[in-house]
């Protein structure tokens, strides 16, 4: 894993300074952890496997660009990626690339590891003739395989950040004044 992330160079923080790093391998999510906990010393190594899909949360965003993945004189499908994704924009890509492929290429979610206040949700959409094809939440996007792209599709990546809601001082005043009205009812009825 650790070779992996550095042939892909490497991972950037958020905000935070974290970078989570998940693998998805038959189906479902494997191993889930921060990237600087591989570069630990004494950290025991990752294998991967083929087939895996790893997926890093936590890149610095850039802005959008054209891409080309696609061997030459293959016949081409010219697709666009929009909305959190570290590299959107065009993509020229091979016949035969879904849309996991995409997110893939165009680098994942921006929106990186926030704080234990906030929760994230991130759903990835597909759009062919201006209709709705696909929508599955990004977490559950390798679980199953995705659509195969054809030209003119859109893939975006929304996501959703809510804060938490923590405990306030107006949730402890409410529940003072509540404790009073209580208590005041109680003393009266007694008398």
């Amino acid at each position: 894993m650790a070779d992996l992330l550095a042939l892909s160079g490497g991972t950037g923080a958020d905000r935070t300074g974290r970078a989570e790093v998940r693998v998805y391998r038959d189906g479902g999510r494997v191993l889930e952890t921060e990237a600087r906990a591989l570069y630990r010393e004494g950290a025991p190594p990752v294998p991967l496997e083929e087939g895996d899909v790893v997926e890093v949360v936590g890149l610095v965003s850039s802005a959008p660009g054209f891409y080309v993945h696609t061997e030459p004189d293959a016949d081409p499908v010219v697709v666009t990626a929009a909305g959190a994704l570290t590299a959107p924009g065009r993509f020229v890509v091979d016949p035969g690339t879904t849309v996991g492929d995409l997110i893939a290429l165009a680098g994942g979610t921006r929106a990186g590891v926030l704080d234990d206040a906030v929760e994230t949700t991130s759903t990835v959409r597909l759009y062919r003739a201006g209709d709705v094809a696909f929508e599955r939440p990004l977490e559950a996007l390798y679980v199953d395989g995705t659509p195969v792209l054809e030209s003119g599709d859109v893939v975006e990546l929304e996501t959703v950040a809510r804060r938490r809601n923590p405990f306030t001082w107006r949730d402890g005043l409410g529940i003072l004044t509540a404790a009073l009205s209580i208590a005041i009812a109680v003393e009266r009825l007694a008398n």
